[in-house]
């Protein structure tokens, strides 16, 4: 997913690097431990976040450059830098549109570079009209578009708005033509906005006799825990006042970057919302360049990545496909490998529920055909990930 892991230290060599490394911070107290490395010059957008500093406070990386633990590597769109630990380290290369911190100084066992994104489970069955936005996020808008799965059959859906299990407003609408499976509402102009500082959540019925509240029997909604967003399971609810003019004012920097086209400067700003915690804006972003018809196959896979973070599966799915397709078109082997490993971490998730602890025929699959491009690249640290997966 988003997030990728380093290469878990294996061989001999290694080892034993590492305890000789141990023995001589133990014996030797003014012996230091080396840092992450930038090897080579950074292509493109490439910035750091010092520890403890606010996201905001970013800063050039460059040539030879030196990370601890807390600082944070931000790549935006088109973008790349390798790190090693040391001259034998094969080197940890970081593509496009990653934020990803430092959580282990080299010399550590299994040092990584954050951890996995996580998936969480939702949007899998077709027939009930799951929320698809807003669910799970903040929000910047008062207003904002309401967005549910479009029931096959369903010719009417009743639209109800909660907060704190107390209905705001209800209203009643006929099936449209759905566009791309999904059905939406413009927020009614004749209704009180939304209020900051309130959890809110959306209820669709549909003329089938289905509800998204449904969905709620197949979440757990442990896994939805509030400290990322502020929100858990498929509440929604305003960004304080205080926090949308800095984000506005970051959001102006990066559609004013001269050197980005008009789709990469859109990429890097739907990245930046989501480290806000505003994936309903940034979902919103990345489909506009769906239905602009984007060429570039890590738009669908990020995409695709916003859907499996906010549980909606069978979306998420969907643009995986559309990221491998893409990728093949273009011939970009790394781009392709990367969505064939994500949709067969999607796919295991998607199987968690059931009892059989075997791998799922669904991802072994994908990972089969991440492999055989990880092996065409020699890239070891990804073959490594999906052998850890598969086990």
């Amino acid at each position: 997913m988003k997030y990728r892991s380093l290469p878990v230290i294996r061989s001999l060599k290694f080892t034993f690097f590492f305890i000789t490394t141990l023995i001589l911070t133990i014996v030797i107290p003014t012996a230091t431990v080396q840092a992450w490395k930038v090897v080579g010059v950074p292509k493109g957008e490439v910035y750091y976040i010092p520890a403890d500093q606010p996201l905001d406070r970013r800063y050039r990386v460059y040539r030879n450059q030196e990370f601890e633990v807390g600082d944070t590597i931000v790549t935006g769109a088109n973008s790349q830098v390798t790190l090693k630990c040391n001259k034998k380290d094969p080197g940890t290369e970081l593509l496009s549109n990653r934020m990803e911190p430092i959580t282990n100084i080299c010399g550590n066992s299994n040092p990584h570079l954050g951890p996995a994104t996580e998936i969480r489970l939702g949007g899998n069955e077709p027939l009930i009209p799951y929320i698809v936005s807003p669910r799970y996020t903040r929000l910047l808008g008062k207003r904002p578009t309401l967005r549910w799965n479009a029931v096959e059959g369903a010719t009417r859906y009743t639209i109800t708005l909660y907060r704190k299990n107390t209905e705001v407003w209800q209203k009643s609408v006929e099936s449209k033509q759905p566009v791309e499976g999904v059905e939406e509402l413009s927020y009614p102009s004749d209704e009180k906005q939304l209020e900051v500082g309130k959890n809110y959540q959306l209820v669709v019925e549909s003329s089938n006799g289905r509800s998204s509240e449904e969905e709620n029997e197949n979440i757990v909604l442990d896994d939805y825990d509030t400290i990322p967003r502020g929100v858990s399971g498929l509440t929604f609810r305003l960004l304080v006042e205080a926090d949308v003019q800095s984000i506005q004012d970051a959001s102006q920097k990066i559609m004013q970057k001269a050197l980005l086209s008009e789709e990469d400067k859109k990429i890097d700003l739907a990245v930046h919302y989501t480290e806000n915690n505003l994936y309903a804006e940034a979902i919103e972003i990345l489909n506009s360049l769906v239905n602009n018809g984007s060429q570039k196959s890590y738009v669908y896979r990020i995409l695709g990545d916003f859907y499996a973070q906010s549980g909606l599966n069978l979306l998420a799915e969907e643009s995986y496909l559309k990221a491998i397709e893409k990728a093949k078109e273009t011939q970009e082997v790394f781009e392709e490998a990367l969505a064939h490993q994500d949709l067969g971490e999607l796919y295991m998730k998607m199987h968690e529920p059931s009892d059989d602890i075997s791998l799922p025929e669904q991802a072994r699959a994908q990972f089969e055909e991440a492999l055989a491009k990880y092996r065409k690249l020699n890239r070891d640290d990804k073959i490594d990930e999906i052998t850890n997966l598969s086990n």
